[in-house]
């Protein structure tokens, strides 16, 4: 296929399953080349036309939340609170790296999906500078209420559209194995999204693409992923991308432009720095290096000194940190914990309305450290045997099995709801 493009071709650089793609066309792309290469400098051979490139889904973070307003000034305000609440501001040093995508707003609340891309590496960005910047989350069409995934350089990566078909989440997964891990990273996932009231309607399906020359995860793996979603999962061709209607305003800083000007920069003083050596002659050269070997010897010398004491630091540090460890052990977060209660609680009937999880470290003088874990969980029944149902399955769950539950009996509100209160403990 010809690499020589139309002036008015649109180009899309796009993140593949081993590589970097380019995809060509007009109102709908086809693929002109595939590369195994996941630096995009090293992309070869793009094609003239107004060039567009999408970011894998690994360099961009996404925070989706439910603004409580629908007045449009204030969602990019909002958006950059959530953002910064998150942890995830980005820095106005290195470019345009967030926008805020309006999903759904009425009256007296948006779907606002805000993004944070990652400052672009060395190698990061094309030789030839994109027009226009996106996510290639946005740029695949998604069913509606549907979970997806794909390979992208080399690893799975989801994501979540709404009933309209618009990406609400996406998300890189952690290894290249699609196996148990994967399917509750997206569980999770999922589930967090349902809490914060992201999702307007219930997912009907999830959806495993591949690419030509892929092949799909074996039916184990899919029925495994099934069970944790509560979900058909279908393996199904992975559709070409389009450019969005309305592209991102993410703009990186050209470090293109920087890093080849640094380059110049150096041979310049190489090329003075050699014409000067060779001008000297034999005797300047061997005193530069003697010199130079001098400097190098004392600045090692120096940095050796210095050394001492933050090696010293680091020790202290991972000292603490082991100390630490009983709190900080993934299995035991918050998340993970309001997961499992979720899980035990009856469908229908039942509301969680307080959760508390406390993971507590005390020092006790000539006894050390010891770790005590306790959990409050407050609701509300509609009849009392939800309540009970919901306190006996907390009891035979594997996961709060080594824990001590005091589930008491739920007392009925001025409401005629049922109430309850139920108290765990673990002493490490």
């Amino acid at each position: 296929m010809s690499q020589k493009g139309k002036k008015n071709d649109q180009v899309l650089l796009f993140p593949g399953a081993e590589g970097w793609e380019i995809w060509r066309g007009n109102e709908s792309l086809s693929l002109l080349k595939a590369t195994a290469e996941r630096e995009a400098l090293s992309v070869d051979g793009v094609p003239g036309g107004n060039l567009t490139m999408a970011f894998p889904v690994r360099d961009v973070s996404a925070a989706p939340f439910v603004a409580a307003t629908g007045d449009k000034e204030m969602f990019r305000d909002l958006a950059d609170l959530h953002l910064e609440r998150s942890g995830l501001r980005a820095s106005d040093a290195a470019g345009s790296l967030s926008d805020c995508f309006t999903l759904r707003t009425d009256e007296e609340e948006a779907l606002l999906l805000p993004v944070v891309l990652s400052p672009p590496p060395e190698g990061g960005l094309p030789k030839k500078s994109p027009k226009a910047f996106d996510i290639s989350a946005r740029c695949l069409p998604m069913p509606p209420n549907a979970v997806v995934l794909w390979r992208e350089f080399g690893r799975w990566v989801f994501a979540v559209s709404d009933a309209k078909g618009q990406t609400v989440y996406f998300q890189a997964l952690p290894g290249a194995l699609f196996d148990q891990q994967l399917a509750r990273e997206v569980a999770l996932g999922t589930a967090q999204l349902s809490m914060q009231e992201v999702l307007s309607a219930t997912l009907e399906k999830c959806e495993i693409w591949t690419g030509e020359g892929e092949f799909p995860p074996s039916d184990e793996s899919q029925a495994a992923l099934s069970k944790y979603l509560e979900l058909d999962v279908q393996a199904v061709r992975k559709p070409s991308p389009r450019i969005p209607e309305v592209v991102s305003h993410l703009l990186p800083a050209d470090i293109r432009a920087e890093r080849v000007a640094m380059q110049k920069a150096r041979q310049t003083k190489l090329a003075v720095a050699a014409g000067v050596i060779a001008y000297l002659g034999l005797i300047g050269f061997l005193t530069y290096k003697f010199n130079d070997a001098k400097t190098r010897t004392e600045i090692a010398e120096k940095r050796a000194a210095a050394s001492n004491p933050v090696a010293e630091e680091v020790a202290r540090f991972t000292s603490k940190w082991d100390e630490l460890q009983p709190v900080v052990e993934n299995e035991y977060w918050p998340i993970e914990q309001y997961f499992r209660a979720y899980q035990a609680a009856p469908k229908d009937g039942l509301r969680i309305k307080v959760a508390e999880m406390h993971n507590e470290v005390q020092f006790q003088a000539g006894q050390g450290a010891s770790l005590k874990r306790f959990m409050i969980l407050e609701g509300e029944s509609t009849a009392p045997e939800q309540a009970l149902e919901f306190g006996e399955n907390l009891k035979k769950s594997d996961y709060f099995s080594s824990f001590e539950w005091s589930i008491k009996s739920p007392r009925q509100t001025n409401t005629g709801a049922w109430s309850f209160i139920y108290e765990t403990s673990l002493a490490l």
